[in-house]
């Protein structure tokens, strides 16, 4: 099958899927209701917890919605032409993340083997680091040793940040910059058109990365700017290298903010935390990957934007249903939603 066919055939398999996504703000009705599962949303998403409904478990519940997640992500992967698996692989590889930062937390705080699994997620054929293995090391020297065989770079990265706990956010965003390097070291082996498309989705994800660090480093953590500058990921899309420098200098909100493109700048006039600042950026880029649902056919683009799309959506699945399985306030849930109180 030629590239073209193949893209034609995924554009076709996309707008199938695009109709499992609702509108925005659809799970607000459903987080009064008395019923823990709301069933009429999930069947319209394509999920169906009703066997499941009175066992569910919190991390049991995870898994179904990653399991949905996957589900997509391989129909996907067998669609797209091989030059564009990498990617979309490593775009993936994000849950692994997730899973290796829950081992490393457990290995530092000496959590038990059978409660370290409880945090781990199956990601299927997406997972390539041994994880039964790194589970079940003695300590962190053998943690080390066994992740050096498989990612002797990553390892590297995390040696160096390994201090015990109360370092972990630093640990954690060397592991974030490995992963948007490693996805942005993919985009460029993607056909010119492909990989501008991809490259601007993927910048402003990072765009978004960038000045939630930014503000957490500066005024939460109060990092000096060249660490905090350090720490970045200096390849994003409106926030070049100069731009997050002059960022980094500084550590007043408002002044931040200024220095922000308008299309940042101005939405975040008025946010109260940096849970609301993180919120309102995404929801302009969850716009953006809309844009790019509708508009964008047969392109490579528009599949990640689904992704990317539907990753958010089964993520408000999880932050309701676990919200009403653990018996928080309607508020919580909402504040959970939106990132910003009720």
């Amino acid at each position: 099958m030629s590239n073209l066919a193949q893209l034609a055939f995924l554009n076709t398999r996309i707008s199938i899927y695009a109709g499992k996504l609702q509108p925005p703000g659809s799970l607000q009705p459903f987080i009064e209701s008395a019923d823990p599962v709301p069933s009429d949303y999930l069947e319209a998403i394509g999920l169906d917890l009703r066997e499941q409904e009175h066992a569910l478990s919190a991390s049991a519940l995870e898994q179904e919605l990653m399991n949905a997640l996957i589900e997509d992500a391989e129909y996907i992967m067998h669609a797209i032409p091989a030059v564009m698996r990498k990617l979309l692989f490593q775009w993936m590889q994000r849950f692994e993340m997730m899973n290796l930062k829950s081992l490393i937390r457990c290995k530092l705080t000496n959590c038990s083997s059978e409660r370290a699994r409880d945090f781990l997620l199956d990601i299927k054929g997406f997972g390539r680091l041994p994880l039964e293995q790194l589970l079940h090391a003695e300590d962190i020297d053998e943690f080390m040793r066994t992740l050096a065989l498989r990612d002797a770079v990553l390892a590297q990265k995390i040696r160096a940040h390994i201090g015990g706990a109360e370092q972990l956010f630093m640990l954690e965003a060397a592991m974030d910059y490995h992963f948007y390097a490693g996805l942005l070291d993919s985009c460029e082996q993607l056909p010119g058109r492909e990989r501008e498309s991809v490259r601007r989705l993927i910048g402003r994800i990072i765009d978004q990365v960038n000045l939630v660090w930014i503000l957490r480093y500066r005024i939460a953590y109060e990092l000096q700017p060249p660490h905090t500058y350090f720490m970045l990921v200096r390849t994003g899309l409106q926030l070049d290298r100069h731009q997050l420098a002059q960022l980094a200098a500084l550590s007043d909100f408002d002044a931040i903010r200024k220095r922000l493109p308008c299309e940042y700048g101005d939405c975040l006039r008025d946010a109260q935390s940096l849970q609301c600042v993180e919120f309102r950026i995404m929801r302009i880029n969850l716009d953006y990957a809309r844009r790019l649902l509708r508009q964008e056919q047969f392109h490579f683009v528009r599949a990640l934007a689904y992704l990317y799309l539907r990753e958010r959506q089964l993520q408000e699945v999880h932050q309701v249903i676990k919200g009403k399985l653990l018996g928080f306030s309607p508020q919580l849930i909402r504040q959970a939603l939106e990132g910003e109180a009720a």
